[in-house]
């Protein structure tokens, strides 16, 4: 009797001890965090952006039971975030949002993130160093240079012509020049820019650009870059030149250089604004700048749009308004909207490759009196970017005027019989002369 209870004791220690073994240390051990990330990883160094909250990511791996429980996450160890868990299966992705928004600046700095969980009694951790920049990728109001386009003011009673050189123009990274032909139909023209876009650029800094064998000086110059990763420098972005006193008409000869070897060079667009003996007055804004974007890295689905703003008076007046966006490096297959004022006015438009492309839309009826925004967003740019440009806003008046009374607005050439004024000359002559005559005879 005594040794059957002594075995039967050790046989209970046994038995307990193969469940502590089986249960309890192997629970210990049933939940893992593996690692954890941003939204952006390149090599062994993951980023969260500034300016916006963002998605940590991660995978649990467990013994393939259920456990329901609790995620923390801190940052430098300050609580940031809760969230439940459920498990269910050995391998379960999990991410968790930090609503944190952080300064935009060009610094790029480390967070130490620690995600804790508490499940059924059962515990693990991770702790990660993450880095914080911003994201070049999302639009210029997530950069710290903000919105740095200029917009410029032009009256015409002519029309706003497009020439978009064909994509068999583009410089690859191993040809450094090319020459466009620019045909000009009349020499009765307010300006005539080029715009000469590029990307890539590695240590990019001026495209050298001839006119009829005349060189021409930069006009405005915009540049834009990721800020992620081992590429992050890399720069995108746009030359502009003022070629109006040195084109004529017929055939111009458009030599361009540049000075970068690792930059590619897009096609040419030539934009003309003229004028005509008889039209109705037109005010064109013309908003310049570069923005890149790209909807990759971005696994909060933030919108990824390029916005101009354009401030409008009277807008009862206007009888037509026509907005035109300029763009290049949006490939094949990439996809985006066009948008004035919240309203969708060209959907799903899809781009070329190695294109600098234009699209124009009609907006009248969605003119508002105060600021109005255009925005160009993108859709999918898959493992591409594209690269906004320019936004053209042209607003057609109701009253119809010639192009003599549009000049003397703006200048009074010697000789041209009228002041600015627009009154005459030789009647103001007349009545000088009558005036002096009254003088003289007084005198006497």
């Amino acid at each position: 009797m005594i040794i059957i209870k002594k075995y039967t004791y050790i046989a209970i220690l046994s038995l307990i001890a193969i469940f502590i073994t089986t249960f309890c240390i192997a629970a210990s051990d049933s939940i893992t965090i593996n690692g954890l990330t941003g939204e952006y990883t390149s090599g062994s160094t993951s980023f969260v952006y500034q300016g916006t909250e963002n998605q940590l990511n991660t995978t649990i791996s467990s013994d393939g039971g259920t456990y329901n429980g609790e995620a923390i996450l801190y940052a430098d160890n300050v609580e940031v975030a809760r969230k439940s868990v459920s498990l269910t299966s050995s391998s379960t992705p999990f991410n968790i949002t930090d609503p944190t928004i952080r300064n935009i600046t060009n610094d790029i700095y480390n967070i130490t993130y620690n995600l804790t969980l508490s499940m059924n009694n059962v515990n693990s951790s991770v702790v990660k160093n993450i880095s914080v920049a911003y994201n070049g990728y999302l639009g210029k109001e997530f950069s710290p240079s903000g919105d740095d386009s200029i917009t410029d003011e032009y009256t015409i009673n002519g029309h706003v012509l497009m020439d978009a050189k064909d994509p068999i123009t583009y410089l690859n990274t191993t040809t450094n020049s090319r020459t466009d032909i620019f045909k000009l139909a009349n020499d009765n023209i307010v300006k005539v820019f080029a715009y000469v876009p590029y990307n890539w650029g590695n240590n990019f800094n001026t495209v050298k650009l001839t006119c009829n064998d005349q060189r021409v000086s930069e006009y405005q110059r915009f540049d834009d870059k990721s800020n992620l990763g081992s590429y992050g420098n890399r720069t995108y972005g746009v030359r502009i030149f003022d070629i109006t006193g040195y084109v004529h008409k017929g055939d111009n000869i458009i030599a361009i250089e540049k000075d970068d070897v690792s930059a590619a060079l897009y096609p040419t667009v030539f934009v003309t604004l003229t004028n005509e003996s008889v039209g109705t007055n037109k005010k064109v804004y013309i908003n310049n700048g570069a923005d890149l974007l790209s909807t990759n890295y971005n696994k909060l689905n933030r919108e990824v749009s390029s916005n101009s703003l354009f401030k409008i008076e009277n807008p009862d007046n206007i009888k037509n308004a026509e907005l035109y966006s300029i763009f290049s490096s949006v490939a094949s297959g990439e996809v985006f909207d066009l948008f004035f004022n919240g309203n969708l006015v060209d959907i799903a438009h899809e781009g070329h490759d190695n294109a600098t492309d234009y699209v124009s839309e009609n907006v009248t009826k969605f003119i508002t009196n105060g600021v109005n925004k255009a925005s160009f967003k993108l859709e999918n740019s898959q493992i591409e970017t594209a690269t906004t440009l320019s936004k053209i806003l042209v607003l057609e008046n109701n009253k119809s005027d010639s192009l003599n009374h549009n000049i003397e607005l703006k200048s009074n050439p010697i000789g041209s019989g009228l002041l600015k004024t627009g009154f005459p000359l030789g009647i103001l002559l007349l009545i000088l002369l009558s005036m002096g005559t009254l003088i003289i005879r007084r005198r006497k």
